[in-house]
C-alpha cells in the first residue's frame, strides 16, 4: 500500500511541475500559490520536528538515568 502512495505522489508531483512549466503565468496562478503555501509551511515544520527531537525523552538518550515520560525528560535514578 506504501509504495503505492509513493508512486502516487511522485506522479501528482511531476504532472504538477510539468504544469506549471508549460502552462502561462496566468493559468498557473493557483499552482504558484500551492507551492507558495508549502514554501512557507515546510521551514515552519521542520523546527517544529527538530525541537520536538531535542525535547523529547527517548531511552536511547537517557543513558544512565532513567526516562521519565510524564516530565518529558530524563531523571537521574
Amino acid at each position: 500500500m506504501c509504495k503505492y502512495i509513493t508512486r502516487i505522489l511522485a506522479a501528482i508531483a511531476l504532472v504538477v511541475g510539468v504544469l506549471s512549466l508549460t502552462l502561462p503565468m496566468e493559468k498557473a496562478a493557483a499552482i504558484v500559490a500551492v507551492e507558495n503555501f508549502f514554501g512557507v509551511m515546510l521551514p515552519i515544520l521542520a523546527v517544529g520536528a527538530l525541537l520536538k527531537y531535542i525535547f523529547t525523552c527517548n531511552k536511547q538518550s537517557c543513558s544512565k538515568a532513567e526516562c521519565n515520560k510524564d516530565a518529558g525528560h530524563c531523571t537521574k535514578s
